[in-house]
């Protein structure tokens, strides 16, 4: 096994070097000295700038398992009994891992989306993200980071009965950049810069707003500033509820000396910042240990009514209660989420850190997937979803 010793780098090189005539950034995939050591893509462990990182390739005796596009069956693995926030990769080509030597430990690199120069950067990849312990299985499709290579589940229980996630369509990627396209002729924003290129120029993955504003946040930095300002002054002079779905009911807000107060939150609310909008886990939406339930409870929920740009319409001084119909309606809002959404084939797939916030009833723009009765996870890789029987 080869190894080297790198210095720490930041995720922050997607925006240099060259692009496309539409905008897109062009990927340059180097080698194993490329690779970045983040808080992003560390599997475990945390970062310190006074210590060097040994990053090491594949070892030549390790076996990745390729499926057969005739769909012969894969050899029978026994699931772990406990699977914390999982994640199940998927790739047209080779994708690469790496592990870095902590100092106090080992950590798994994974592919970056942020850095062109990554050795997987070229690569069509993805994944299906879960969670299984005490019998209990939950699965989703994440595009909160980016989209890529287009996936589909269905969960099949032991009484036979399944639920499904269908996934985007088949040529989403292509389609998501030509409305970001459409959008920055509108409005002037540079939407095409999340979109990624191969060499060749054709996209394969579309970033989030928050991991492109994280790289160069000066494209996004004043994109909510009025729709903020716009939300302060209602609820200064009436109330806006937060349903927290739990026994604690209805909360009530109001914007009080330039500060949001919650009933029962114990903490006030602070103006969000694009970066706090786009990630929904900093600044005012960030949780601490002292943060009440109630107040844990409200963080997505306002989140979600900033990230859907609901808070202003007919309806929306209560969160949630509007329907799939009333998100992304306004601006400004997140194109990203809004043009995702329109080519999953049924709808549902995270596209921020808290679209999993639905209103009461049979709504979910999640689609995450559950059960204690599995007897299957079925995973499809770039196209329709094909029903098949558990073996």
């Amino acid at each position: 096994m080869t190894s080297w010793v790198i210095a720490l780098k930041s995720a922050a090189s997607v925006n240099e070097g060259g692009s496309t005539s539409e905008g897109f950034i062009k990927v340059d995939p180097g080698g194993a000295k490329e690779v970045e050591a983040t808080a992003a893509n560390l599997l475990v462990g945390f970062l310190s700038r006074e210590q060097e990182y040994s990053v090491a390739g594949r070892a030549p005796s390790s076996r990745p398992f390729y499926t057969s596009a005739l769909r012969e069956r894969v050899a029978q693995h026994r699931t772990p009994p406990y699977i914390r926030s999982g994640r199940v990769y998927f790739s047209t080509s080779d994708l690469r891992f790496f592990v870095v030597d902590m100092g106090t430990g080992s950590s798994i690199i994974q592919p970056s989306v942020t850095n062109r120069r990554d050795p997987n950067a070229a690569a069509n990849w993805g994944f299906v993200e879960l969670t299984y312990t005490d019998g209990l299985l939950y699965a989703n499709i994440s595009y909160v980071d980016f989209v890529g290579i287009v996936l589909g589940m269905i969960l099949v229980a032991r009484d036979g009965s399944s639920q499904t996630t269908a996934g985007l369509e088949t040529d989403a990627v292509t389609r998501i950049c030509q409305d970001l396209s459409r959008q920055s002729n509108l409005d002037g924003r540079r939407w095409t810069s999340l979109c990624v290129a191969n060499a060749d120029g054709n996209p394969i993955r579309v970033l989030s707003p928050g991991n492109y504003h994280d790289i160069k946040p000066g494209m996004y930095d004043k994109y909510w500033d009025a729709y903020v300002d716009d939300v302060w002054k209602k609820y200064a002079t009436q109330d806006l509820f937060i349903n927290t779905q739990s026994k604690a009911g209805m909360i009530k807000c109001r914007v009080v000396d330039g500060k949001l107060a919650c009933d029962g939150t114990g903490q006030k609310f602070d103006k969000p910042t694009a970066k706090d909008i786009w990630g929904c886990n900093s600044g005012p939406f960030a949780a601490s240990k002292s943060s009440t339930p109630i107040h844990i409870a409200v963080i997505p929920r306002l989140c979600a009514g900033f990230a859907r740009s609901t808070l202003l319409v007919k309806g929306g001084n209560i969160q949630p209660s509007l329907s799939q119909q009333s998100y992304y309606t306004v601006d400004p809002t997140n194109h990203y989420s809004r043009i995702v959404h329109s080519y999953e084939d049924d709808g549902r797939g995270y596209t921020f850190a808290y679209d999993d916030v639905n209103p009461d009833g049979n709504e979910d723009a999640s689609g995450v997937l559950s059960s204690n009765n599995v007897q299957a996870l079925v995973i499809h890789v770039g196209g329709p979803i094909i029903q098949v029987s558990p073996r």
